[in-house]
């Protein structure tokens, strides 16, 4: 298992948003479910094997006006944001996680449905510019989320 560090930020379903808890060191399986069906994501057909064994480790839960940021811990955490960012609705997700091994991914699908999914690695060969990937991601990011989690935008 490698370790990852990032900030994940969620708008999720009152129900949803009230079962998370802060003072927990993971999400189980029941946590993703909830979040995947308050996604509006179809679980059958999808190969969930590798999501229903993971560990979803943070380094923290906090939730702030209507929100929830998760710090996560474990890369399990990319391939749920993937999965949310392109089959979700009905949910908001913004955020980014930088991979031990340099690999950084940024994320956000907004209310209206705009989705954004990019990658930079420090170490690879690829010519990206690091600064138009996070306007890119800006671009989608409402102000309010902006507003709330300053730190992280």
């Amino acid at each position: 298992m490698a370790e990852v560090s990032g900030s994940l930020i969620f708008k999720l379903s009152e129900d949803v948003f009230s079962k998370l808890n802060e003072d927990t060191s993971n999400l189980d399986w029941n946590d993703v479910q909830n979040i995947l069906m308050s996604s509006c994501i179809e679980l059958e057909g999808i190969n969930t094997e590798d999501l229903e064994h993971a560990s979803f480790y943070h380094e923290g839960l906090e939730k702030r006006k209507g929100y929830i940021l998760i710090y996560p811990f474990d890369e399990e955490y990319m391939e749920l944001m993937k999965l949310i960012v392109n089959k979700g609705k009905e949910i908001e997700v913004y955020g980014l996680i930088s991979h031990e091994y340099g690999l950084t991914e940024y994320y956000a699908l907004n209310k209206e449905g705009k989705k954004f999914i990019g990658a930079y690695d420090d170490e690879g060969e690829e010519n990206i510019d690091k600064k138009e990937l996070i306007s890119s991601l800006l671009k989608i990011v409402p102000d309010e989320v902006k507003q709330v989690y300053n730190d992280i935008f």
